[in-house]
């Protein structure tokens, strides 16, 4: 039975072979740990990724010092720790003693290790008053939508992409996430269904111009038809959408090339779009410790003199500033 839950297969796979030197030389059992734990206890792919890496990065720390994984304790993760600290943010190291607990902690739970040698290490304090993440203002979000080619695919796809960002704050993975049946209208108008980190629903009503972006960048690309299919698709050779989603990579390159061209500060990135909401939910004098939709992902709590903020700013026709939530508040 136990064979037949855990096939030999596990013992020959290249994945094992690809493991970490320290977490190979621990034997099959710590190999097969080591790989269920970011298979099986981690759903989020992107912090999959980032948790993979900070692990790897230690493991072959400890490699280059010829530390096997039963002399780890807390002063060698200590001593990782403060050497990462020379040369990452506080941040990161953060970040990556996380992983480093987290990891140890599912080993020492199928008994790979007896004890976590990084449950005592401390990370360092990070407590930020002001955020760090550059803010688009008015007539950069115009000039960026205004010096994309649309006369190609690729164009239109860029522009309702951004337009997407620009319009609904919603995270880079959400937009690369969305597929074509999550742009259809509710009875009364177009909305975006967004499936946000933590798995949470978003429904944002699209204003008229994302509507129109949307809608002729699917006309051109001729994916109307495939609603269970990407919504934003990367590009053949022939510059035509292919069948596979753009992942959020792929967006914030696109982006990137987008700002230069445009001429643009390189600095500012996807996250950018979410910084100015918030910047211009202050500028709209709501009080900052409300929740922001940015934040909870929940616009269907957050109220503007009683109007759904979402709903109040994407159906306003604001034509003196492309910025969705520079709407303000209709006076009663």
């Amino acid at each position: 039975m136990q064979q037949f839950l855990v096939p030999d297969v596990i013992h020959t796979s290249s994945l094992i072979d690809r493991v970490p030197a320290v977490i190979a030389h621990a034997g099959p059992e710590a190999a097969r740990a080591f790989l269920e734990f970011f298979t099986a206890s981690i759903r989020n792919p992107h912090t999959r990724a980032v948790y993979a890496r900070a692990c790897t990065e230690f493991l072959n720390w400890c490699a280059e010092r010829k530390l096997l994984l039963q002399d780890v304790e807390p002063i060698v993760v200590a001593a990782y720790i403060e050497e990462l600290g020379t040369s990452r943010s506080a941040t990161s190291v953060k970040v990556s003693l996380a992983a480093i607990r987290m990891l140890f902690d599912h080993l020492a739970t199928r008994h790979v290790v007896t004890v976590n040698p990084a449950r005592s290490v401390r990370g360092p304090r990070v407590q930020r008053v002001e955020g760090s993440t550059p803010a688009f203002d008015v007539r950069q979000a115009r000039t960026l939508l205004d010096s994309i080619d649309i006369t190609t695919v690729a164009g239109l796809r860029d522009r309702a992409l951004v337009a997407t960002l620009v319009y609904t704050a919603a995270r880079i993975g959400a937009v690369c996430r969305l597929r074509v049946k999550d742009f259809a209208p509710d009875g009364t108008q177009w909305c975006l269904h967004f499936t946000e980190k933590g798995g949470k629903q978003r429904r944002i009503p699209c204003r008229h111009d994302l509507e129109r972006c949307l809608r002729e960048y699917i006309e051109a690309a001729q994916i109307g038809q495939e609603r269970e299919s990407s919504l934003f698709r990367s590009l053949a050779r022939t510059r035509f959408p292919t069948a596979r989603g753009l992942n959020r990579v792929e967006a914030h390159a696109m982006l990137k090339r987008r700002l230069k061209r445009a001429g643009l500060p390189g600095n500012l990135s996807c996250h950018s779009f979410r910084a100015t909401t918030a910047t211009d939910l202050l500028d709209c004098h709501l009080s900052p410790e409300m929740p922001p939709p940015v934040i909870e992902s929940n616009p269907a709590r957050f109220v503007v003199t009683g109007i759904p903020y979402f709903s109040c700013c994407s159906q306003a026709s604001v034509e003196v500033s492309p910025w969705p939530l520079a709407a303000r508040p209709r006076s009663r």
